[in-house]
């Protein structure tokens, strides 16, 4: 039964390239879940959790609203919000009201997160603490999958002469986008309704994942 589930895992985590329909039988949300607003807050690296961040006194989330910050740090692609070896712990159930969630880091609009060039930076953030979902869920997950952005458009010389709005497909993402050695346990998506298409490394749970990671009991 393990390997068929750890095969079923290796299978959501792959998805890549091609259209798929991922949905989840509907499900009460408990009373006390934490609804999601659908804001996606700027990124606040002096935001201050309660806890130390150590395995005997985790940061907690304890509201949708603060996992949506724990999100939007992650997706700053700085050293400091990679969080690595830094423990987290959900203490409520999340209600996302079907609104579209950026995930815990991943790549940017339109890149498959690697660079073009030797001097480009890497384009993709990354989670790599330790995140404990002690038992909570996840009700009425939507996945962002593609977003509007300003494209450049340049005449025959290379120079810019306008820019206009296309819509780009959003790689690597899931609830976590992309994870490097990191630990999400103990986190169930209970339901919701989600569409991939044409998104690369992209899942439910987790899109990507590299380096000594640990997905388990979810």
């Amino acid at each position: 039964m393990k390997k068929i589930v750890s095969l079923f895992c290796l299978f959501a985590l792959l998805i890549s390239s091609f259209a798929l329909m991922a949905s989840a039988d509907p499900a009460a949300v408990p009373a006390d879940a934490s609804k999601w607003d659908g804001v996606v807050p700027a990124a606040n690296k002096d935001y201050v959790f309660e806890g130390e961040g150590t395995e005997a006194s985790p940061w907690l989330i304890k509201s949708a609203a603060e996992l949506a910050i724990f999100a939007a740090n992650v997706r700053l692609n700085d050293k400091d919000t990679t969080y690595s070896g830094k423990y987290f712990k959900l203490t409520v159930d999340i209600d996302m009201d079907n609104k579209e969630w950026m995930g815990i880091g991943g790549a940017k609009t339109n890149s498959d997160g690697f660079p073009t060039t030797a001097e480009d930076p890497y384009l993709f953030s990354y989670f790599a603490g330790i995140f404990d979902g002690a038992g909570h869920k996840i009700y009425n997950f939507n996945l962002a999958t593609s977003a509007e952005v300003d494209v450049e458009i340049k005449d025959e010389n290379g120079e810019v002469v306008s820019t206009e709005k296309q819509t780009k497909s959003i790689h690597q993402q899931g609830l976590f986008g992309w994870i490097v050695g990191a630990t999400v346990k103990n986190i169930g998506i209970e339901s919701g309704n989600v569409e991939f298409n044409n998104n690369n490394r992209s899942g439910l749970l987790v899109g990507a994942t590299r380096h000594g990671f640990l997905i388990d009991n979810c």
